[in-house]
């Protein structure tokens, strides 16, 4: 059967739980070096370090993308207010008046960080150059200034925690090659060790190669009712099936489903079927590897011509 690698971090972290245990059982009696319990200890604790900084840093850049979002409003509404009192003594449509203020071609104030700083710094020059425009609380070179600095600050914390995620992936995703490579080093070891048909294969969470490979579910079942009690059920072959499972439920009748027949072939014929009843039927495929999922469930009206 062949091995499933994990290509998510939870899928390598779980991968790597499982090796370790089976590290702590048999690594030492068995010899190995790839797969000795310090050096698997080793990775996975690398990659669950590195995964939780990483979920850390993510949370912390969301603290700062909200605080930049509402040091930004309230940037907004600082240079729009200074801009209504401005308006007062420069006219209330844009003029040569404005020139100065940071306001070019309208009086729209602008919402970007970078355009907001540079209308907020303008007004503040401008205010401080022309103290008689200034409105206590509400339009003053101090307010102006303040609103600045409380952006740039945001959007400068924004900027360095933005790096610092990417440095926090990119040691997850180093991380994450290596246990990747650990899994693998460890396949490769124990073949070299034990045969292809030994559980210890499990106990590292690892499937056994000498084993064939559970089929998948199978697909397009249809189930026709050929008398009041009694239908057939057909399906696709399965790959790797050496015989099927045909699961029936009564509904309001059975708690579970419950297996009826193993049929080798792609047909099932189904008899003493409860009559004006409602009944599931689902398939699944075995072979020595285990057995598949269950197909989608068919549901069938008995006492009707159709499933």
């Amino acid at each position: 059967m062949q091995q499933k690698f994990h290509k998510t971090v939870a899928g390598l972290i779980q991968g790597g739980t499982k090796l370790r245990a089976g590290a702590a059982l048999h690594a030492t009696n068995m010899g190995l070096l790839v797969g000795a319990k310090s050096a698997v200890d080793s990775d996975l604790n690398g990659l669950t370090v590195a995964t939780d900084a990483y979920r850390q840093g993510r949370d912390a850049l969301r603290v700062c993308r909200r605080t930049l979002e509402v040091k930004l409003t309230e940037a907004y509404e600082v240079a729009h207010s200074i801009r209504d009192t401005l308006k007062r003594s420069l006219g209330r449509k844009y003029s040569v008046a404005w020139e100065g203020t940071g306001l070019r071609g309208s009086l729209k104030v602008p919402r970007s960080v970078a355009a907001l700083e540079y209308v907020l710094r303008s007004f503040g020059n401008y205010l401080a150059d022309h103290p008689a425009l200034e409105v206590p609380t509400v339009a003053t070179a101090a307010i102006a200034a303040s609103a600045m600095a409380a952006l740039t600050t945001a959007n400068t914390a924004m900027t360095v925690r933005k790096g610092a995620v990417r440095n926090l992936l990119s040691a997850r995703k180093k991380a994450a090659k290596t246990m990747h490579l650990r899994i693998r080093g460890v396949v490769e070891e124990l073949k070299r060790v034990i045969g292809p048909v030994d559980g210890r294969w499990e106990s590292f969470g690892l499937n056994q190669p000498g084993l064939k490979q559970a089929p998948p579910a199978p697909e397009n079942v249809s189930v026709t009712l050929v008398e009041e009690d009694a239908a057939m059920a057909d399906w696709d072959p399965s790959p790797r099936a050496e015989h099927y499972r045909v699961w029936v439920k009564v509904i309001g009748v059975d708690e579970e489903a419950r297996p009826v027949g193993r049929p080798a072939d792609c047909d099932f014929s189904m008899e003493d079927l409860p009559k004006n009843a409602e009944v599931e039927v689902a398939i699944s495929a075995v072979n020595e590897g285990g057995e598949s999922l269950r197909s989608a469930v068919v549901v069938l009206k008995t006492g009707s011509s159709e499933t």
